[in-house]
């Protein structure tokens, strides 16, 4: 197999592997510095996560780590895995890499979900929020594509879906940076990861309370935006698609909530904590 079947779409012979921003490997523990996660790393793995610290291109990489293939790419999957394998290839690597994994998405691959982090800022956010917007961006277009074919291309579909990919951008640019407010309001490091279409902020431990209220008011806060853009968009098209297209994006803030999905699980793991404290 090559290198591209074997990392299960992640990475291209010629991609440049490294360590994100403030991992570093001392000793036997590799310290994330954005969440102050550690982990231990056994002695095989020690020398090739310090050549990822440095740097290099992937091939070069697999013949200075003195790995086999498969230990080699099981530490690649592992990185990747807690979120600080960054990865850089030109726009044309890139367009190759692409025909790659859809090669095997169509041979019935499950594919590796890149990571990738962004700076603790506004902008870092936004390009965060962009990039994991981009397969809904490719969706619209594609339904674009094919509602004209099919001669149903009007003016309510149009708008529902640019109401749609503009309220999740504002809106989800809003839930993100509420969480990365209150973790640098307490002074923890932080970082946005983002992973296909999902979207973090990693940062230090909280206090409970500083862990509740994020939880709380970063969906909030995306629900709330959702719903004026909602207002608005009643307001100004009342037609019932666009305004169902504007109404989603309350529902998408509201299943952060879920207890097994991002913020709601900050707010089980609270009332578990709380209710064994009291019993």
């Amino acid at each position: 197999m090559n290198v591209v079947e074997q990392t299960l779409g992640l990475l291209s012979e010629s991609d440049f592997v490294s360590l994100s921003a403030g991992v570093k490997l001392k000793d036997t523990i590799l310290t994330d510095r954005a969440n102050g996660a550690r982990h231990y790393v056994t002695k095989n793995a020690r020398r090739p996560l310090r050549l990822l610290g440095v740097g290099m291109t992937l091939s070069s990489w697999l013949e200075a780590s003195n790995l086999t293939e498969f230990q080699a790419f099981e530490i690649i999957r592992f990185v990747n895995g807690i979120g600080c394998l960054q990865i850089q290839r030109s726009r044309l690597q890139g367009m190759r890499h692409l025909g790659r994994r859809a090669q095997l998405r169509l041979r019935g691959v499950q594919l590796q979900i890149p990571a990738k982090r962004y700076s603790a800022t506004v902008l870092g956010v936004v390009n965060a929020v962009l990039r994991a917007l981009r397969p809904i961006l490719v969706a619209v277009l594609v339904s674009f594509g094919l509602a004209y074919g099919a001669n149903m291309l009007t003016g309510s579909y149009i708008a529902g879906h640019l109401v749609l990919v503009g309220s999740l951008a504002v809106t989800t640019t809003l839930h993100e940076y509420v969480h990365l407010y209150i973790a640098q309001s307490q002074g923890a490091n932080a970082q946005v990861v983002v992973r296909g279409l999902r979207i973090g902020v990693l940062h230090q431990p909280l206090s409970p309370v500083y862990e509740v209220l994020s939880a709380l008011t970063g969906p909030l806060t995306g629900l709330v935006a959702a719903a004026v853009v909602m207002a608005l968009t009643l307001a100004v098209n009342p037609s019932m698609f666009v305004v169902l297209s504007a109404g989603i994006v309350c529902v998408f803030h509201c299943v952060s909530w879920l207890p097994e999905y991002g913020d709601g699980v900050a707010l089980k793991k609270y009332w578990r904590n709380r209710h064994e404290r009291t019993t």
